[in-house]
């Protein structure tokens, strides 16, 4: 509701004050003031120059078509209306240019096309139309700078009446058709941007009106310019409202921005200082010379007319002799332009009104510098362009007003001598300093501006490393808690079996002796004698849980000590046969009740190694679990052992499904799990159990893997030194070299 009544007021308040202007010349009041247009339009062309671009640079993320003509539009009318104020006469050039003339209406032409083609295009990502679009419109504007530099006497000859008429009805058509090609599909299906277009195309008729109907300079030439600027300004913030990619902080990109308006605003302004102190530089040395000029000459008139009181100054009469020696005088001193001799009460009493034009009749009583030289002393007065003096008014030159007071014999003034001096180069210089110091602070904030530029595009690139590292680091730090919960989740559920069979084998075991106090029968000898074979193998269970429980638990405490490499190995003289065949005892319990087979192959002539019995015995209890788990109802399991050089090697065979090739590498990672086709484990576990082994194993020097034979299943090997040779544990790196084993 408000964005439409500001839209409604932003529509009919420059219908009104057009209107005021149309039906009320009176009221069309001349505000031609070159510097404040020159400083005005440029600096307010080139903001929106810049904020535009800026803008495209953004939206051309998005790569819609029709936000980003919007934006392409008053990027090409702001750098149409930078070049209109920087060619304002007065400013930088002495006289009209005819592109001065055309730099709006160019604009207007461009603006009206795109505005159209908004309209019309579809509103979808195609950057290669809107990169041919912004190609065209560089083209065009590199044309039109080109005539107007070389030929400017094309523009010239295409301005007469019929020319502006032809131009000035195409643009209302070409404003008139995008103004009812948007109110009809805003008709269709009323959307935000299309009110936007509707409303940009109601300014943009509004502001080829003001600028056809109102002279340069006056208030309705103005008034285009307003509804310019507003069209513009709320084009962008509804842009940067609606887009969200906009809105996105990009440290160079901002920066680039800010530095390019406050770069224009400061070289603007130093160009403007340096020609001020040209320009005062330029004064003083004219007005010190020609007072001296000036209290010459009032000097000779006091000696040539022997005064002696301001009385006879008065009543002086011109004469035929006072006129020649005046003439003689002005020509001898030829930068006066003219002077004349006036009297302590303001009247001029030489020459006539007839022959001084120039110079009034009459001194006003607020003129400062004829009482300051009816007092004693010498004053001047610099006379601008325009600025209304009683010469000629037509005068595109600077002026300054001499006063020297005519001294009697005893020194007191006489009367007051006023001259003119002409100072024809003035305007050019001060226009000649204005470029020069604009050009100067250009060059030198442009060189500072890129240099600063250099430094936050490199610390932009820094944020956004720093960023990603955070990004990164905070992305790890989320996968470590989800892989803290997985792993709380998987330890729960690896733990809560053996803990069950505990408990459960405990609670028989309770049963069992509740029984058999309540029995009261302890005679029967063959009764005790099963009670406590089933007790026996009540507590043989509970313990192998327990046991089961507390391997789990160590893997995980290992791990964790062989990562942070905290863990010293208890080295000791190690019979690796013994060792393997207590373990395939262990296990063999668990595989017959599946109708699993153990076999064990262990070389006669296996020697002894120096080696962490208990390291090892639990990497080879991890390995046979594994095997069991994996094995098929009726399949077999092969633990074997042979010397290898300076090595032995051992090996667990299963004829289970195998390992992918895929996760081969993997298999011995923390965490790890082999997964089905549908991403869930296969068994369920922690996934610690193979990454202990490997780091076992590799502490002590020696290395792990798998291989999955032709025929099936997996073979899971590892070696040990027969000597003692300790390495310290690789935690990063999965070894994949493959030891053959015998079939």
């Amino acid at each position: 509701m408000l964005f439409k009544t500001l839209a409604a007021l932003g529509i009919a308040l420059p219908l009104i004050g057009f209107g005021l202007l149309v039906i009320q010349p009176s009221l069309n009041i001349n505000v031609a003031i070159p510097l404040l247009r020159y400083y005005f339009v440029t600096l307010a062309a080139l903001v929106g120059c810049v904020i535009s671009f800026f803008v495209v640079a953004a939206l051309r993320e998005t790569r819609r078509i029709r936000p980003l003509l919007l934006a392409l539009m008053f990027g090409w009318m702001s750098l149409l209306y930078v070049i209109h104020g920087a060619l304002t006469v007065g400013a930088l050039i002495g006289v009209p240019h005819p592109a001065a003339l055309w730099s709006p209406w160019i604009a207007l032409w461009g603006g009206g096309a795109l505005l159209l083609a908004g309209a019309w295009l579809p509103n979808q990502r195609d950057g290669r139309l809107v990169a041919l679009l912004a190609s065209v419109g560089g083209l065009a504007l590199l044309g039109f700078l080109g005539l107007a530099a070389v030929a400017p006497q094309v523009l010239d000859a295409l301005s007469g009446d019929t020319g502006r008429m032809a131009q000035v009805s195409g643009v209302l058509v070409l404003w008139g058709l995008a103004l009812f090609s948007h109110l009809w599909h805003w008709a269709r299906k009323p959307d935000g941007l299309d009110g936007v277009f509707v409303i940009d195309s109601l300014w943009g008729l509004m502001a080829v009106g003001a600028l056809h109907l109102f002279a340069d300079g006056q208030l309705g030439w103005w008034l285009h310019i307003a509804v310019l600027l507003l069209a513009w300004l709320t084009t962008m913030t509804l842009l940067w409202r609606t887009e969200e990619r906009v809105r996105a902080f990009h440290l160079t990109r901002t920066y680039a921005v800010a530095s390019a308006i406050v770069t224009a605003a400061l070289a603007l302004a130093s160009g403007e200082v340096y020609s001020r102190i040209v320009f005062g530089n330029l004064v003083d040395e004219v007005v010190t010379g020609s007072g001296a000029i000036n209290r010459g000459l009032a000097a000779n008139l006091a000696t040539h007319l022997d005064l002696e009181s301001a009385d006879q100054l008065a009543g002086l009469q011109a004469d035929a002799d006072l006129e020649s020696w005046m003439a003689g005088q002005l020509a001898n001193f030829d930068v006066l332009a003219s002077g004349a001799i006036y009297s302590l009460q303001g009247l001029r009493v030489y020459p006539a009104e007839t022959q001084a034009p120039s110079l009034p009749a009459i001194v006003s009583i607020g003129d400062v510098g004829f009482l300051q030289a009816s007092r004693g002393e010498t004053a001047d007065r610099l006379l601008a362009p325009g600025s209304g003096a009683t010469f000629d008014p037509t005068d595109d030159h600077y002026y300054a007003l001499l006063y020297t007071p005519v001294a009697s014999p005893e020194g007191s003034p006489a009367g007051v001598l006023i001259t003119l001096r002409d100072i024809p180069g003035l305007t050019e210089a001060e226009m000649s300093a204005r470029a020069q110091g604009l050009g100067l602070a250009t060059i030198g904030l442009g060189a500072l501006f890129l240099a600063l530029l250099g430094i936050v595009r490199r610390a932009d690139r820094l944020i956004a490393e720093r960023t990603g590292e955070l990004e990164r680091a905070y992305a790890d730090l989320v996968a470590v808690e989800s892989q803290r919960n997985d792993l709380t989740h998987m330890i729960v559920h690896d733990l809560r079996n053996p803990l069950t069979a505990i408990a459960a084998n405990l609670e028989l075991m309770v049963r069992g002796i509740r029984q058999e106090v309540r029995g009261g029968n302890t005679s029967d000898h063959t009764a005790v004698a099963l009670q406590a074979a089933a007790t026996t193998q009540l507590v043989g269970r509970a313990l192998g849980a327990s046991q089961r429980m507390m391997g789990m638990i160590d893997d995980l405490v290992h791990i964790n000590k062989f990562e942070a490499g905290e863990f010293q190995l208890d080295l000791e003289p190690l019979p690796l046969a013994e060792l393997m065949q207590e373990h395939s005892d262990r296990i063999l319990p668990l595989a017959e009740r599946e109708a699993k087979t153990v076999s064990v192959a262990i070389a006669p002539d296996l020697p002894m190694t120096l080696a962490d019995s208990q390291l090892i015995g639990r990497v080879l209890e991890n390995l046979l679990s594994n095997a069991v788990k994996f094995t098929p109802h009726g399949g077999s399991i092969g633990l074997s052992a042979e010397r290898r050089g300076d090595a032995i090697l051992v090996w667990v065979r299963d004829n289970g499904d195998g390992v992918p090739p895929d996760d081969r590498a993997r298999i011995f990672e923390k965490h790890f799990q082999r997964r089905d086709d549908n991403g869930r484990p296969i068994r369920a576990g922690a996934g610690l159990g193979l990454t202990f082994c490997r780091l076992a194993v590799e502490a002590h020097g020696g290395r792990i893997g798998v291989e999955c034979p032709p025929e099936g299943g997996s073979i899971f090997y590892f070696t040990v030194p027969v000597t003692a040779q300790i390495a310290a544990p690789r935690v990063e790196q999965v070894p994949t070299t493959r030891v053959r084993i015998p079939q």
